[in-house]
């Protein structure tokens, strides 16, 4: 099994101070998972004249046969930067950031296989909370 996707992610800095930043965040992409199944002594596969089950192409994979899925994924979430200065009078330094929030994959993955739509197959998309740690130089200039 190999699964991937890509997300664009846009946010807004709700709250800031001189060495604090809180942010609002949400990530939209798209993603596949692909199954390869195989019988090493090969045998029959499913027929393509109607839409398989899911069930059927793992119990009659042939030598190999590849399923392949795709899903959307949404990440809310906030986020924290902290800019750490040497001095008061100093305009760059390091930040440290939080992330936090939640991956949704609110629609059913869409199976296919040889064309064809899977029925049966599970959900595939990815869910669950993360937190993301994040290490950078930052700064800030001021205004004339």
């Amino acid at each position: 099994m190999h699964s991937h996707y890509w997300m664009g992610t846009v946010g807004y800095a709700l709250y800031t101070t001189w060495r604090f930043n809180f942010v609002g965040f949400l990530g939209v992409g798209m993603g596949t998972t692909k199954i390869t199944v195989s019988d090493r002594n090969g045998g029959a596969t499913v027929g393509t004249s109607v839409d398989p089950l899911f069930d059927d192409i793992l119990a009659s994979p042939g030598f190999s046969s590849n399923i392949t899925g795709s899903y959307s994924v949404f990440q809310p979430g906030i986020g924290l930067d902290f800019l750490m200065l040497r001095s008061e009078k100093s305009h760059v330094g390091v930040t440290f950031g939080m992330r936090f929030g939640t991956t949704i994959s609110p629609h059913r993955t869409a199976w296919t296989y040889e064309g064809r739509n899977v029925v049966g197959a599970p959900d595939a998309g990815p869910v669950g909370s993360f937190l993301r740690l994040s290490l950078g130089v930052g700064g800030f200039k001021l205004a004339p």
